[in-house]
């Protein structure tokens, strides 16, 4: 008699979570779609069943792609983990700083305005896009200081 194939593990749970705490439940694929479409920042925090702690999605190697960023350490997972803890959401002020929104997500847009940035004489207005051919921030908030931000943007130089 065949045997029947084993059933394959469901696919971890993924959420994301607002300004205001509330936790939005997605799959991986519309989180990526959501961050690429530019609607959620990239350093929207994400958790996923099996985390013991929220991450800024830059940080999630399933999204460094999308994000054109280089995979960090796979966090740590825990089966047995199947709710959030409470997010940190002082996260946000201090990659953002005070908002007046409800919310991070936001339509995407599909008409850019350009970058005016001033890097001084070392950078130029469009060199801080993280993704190629998009305008994809990194906030200075994403680097453990601002020389490291900077070690980023010359890298991104480099590899044009």
């Amino acid at each position: 008699m065949p045997r029947a194939p084993l059933p394959s593990p469901p696919a971890p749970e993924w959420r994301w979570v607002d300004l205001d705490g509330s936790e939005h439940r997605c799959l991986l694929r519309e989180l990526a779609n959501t961050i690429l479409d530019e609607a959620l920042p990239p350093y929207v925090l994400v958790w996923r069943s099996g985390w013991l702690d929220w991450l800024p999605a830059y940080l999630v190697p399933e999204l460094a792609d999308v994000l054109g960023v280089e995979s960090a350490g796979v966090p740590t997972a825990e089966e047995h983990v199947a709710s959030p803890p409470p997010p940190p959401l002082e996260w946000y002020q201090e990659c953002a700083g005070p908002s007046s929104g409800h919310t991070l997500l936001k339509p995407p847009s599909r008409r850019r305005s350009p970058l005016r940035l001033d890097w001084g004489e070392s950078f130029g207005t469009c060199e801080s896009p993280t993704v190629p051919g998009r305008r994809l921030l990194l906030p200075v908030g994403a680097f453990r200081d601002i020389d490291a931000y900077l070690d980023h943007l010359r890298a991104r130089r480099g590899r044009r």
